[in-house]
């Protein structure tokens, strides 16, 4: 992961985004979701939607704008 690509993305002019990172980013952001699988999906490959999935709910994201 490369902090300096997720600044650059939340620094975006764009009002609602969402940057899905691994643990271990020091970033501090409304945009940032953590999801604690993708530190093992980084390494071996694989689909991280279910992940994604039971870490953030997209209904109640959309909802909420």
């Amino acid at each position: 992961m490369d902090e300096g690509l997720v600044k650059r993305f939340i620094a975006l002019p764009t009002p609602n985004k969402i940057a899905f990172v691994a643990p271990g980013c020091t970033l501090a952001d409304k945009s940032i979701i953590v999801i604690p699988e993708l530190e093992m999906l980084n390494r071996q490959g694989g689909d991280e939607t279910p992940y994604t999935i039971k870490h953030f709910d997209i209904i109640k994201y959309l909802n909420s704008l």
